[in-house]
């Protein structure tokens, strides 16, 4: 879905990227295809990638949610802190708009 954005979609934006696999074979996909993508569209500072093997989630069913491993949660928490942190000291408000 990617493809359908703007070319400048991610100007003046901060990034997380984030992938699923199904083995530790596919965990440069997040290096060698997310990241460029998200490079040229344009994003102003990415973050390290989190990738997680489709072990590591326990998906609900119907409206439970989903169950993450111990380790996956823990990077998740790290990785959303820092970019919650990057986020506030980014771009002004009004280019954060944009």
């Amino acid at each position: 879905m990617l493809d359908l954005l703007p070319e400048r979609a991610l100007a003046h934006k901060v990034v997380l990227p984030m992938a699923t696999g199904g083995s530790i074979a596919h965990m440069l996909a997040v290096d060698y295809a997310l990241k460029p993508v998200l490079s040229a569209l344009k994003a102003q500072e990415m973050l390290h990638g989190i990738f997680a093997v489709d072990s590591q989630i326990a998906y609900g069913e119907g409206s439970a949610q989903a169950q993450l491993a111990p380790e996956l949660e823990q990077r998740l928490n790290e990785s959303l802190e820092l970019f919650s942190a990057r986020w506030r000291d980014g771009p002004s408000r009004s280019i954060r708009n944009c």
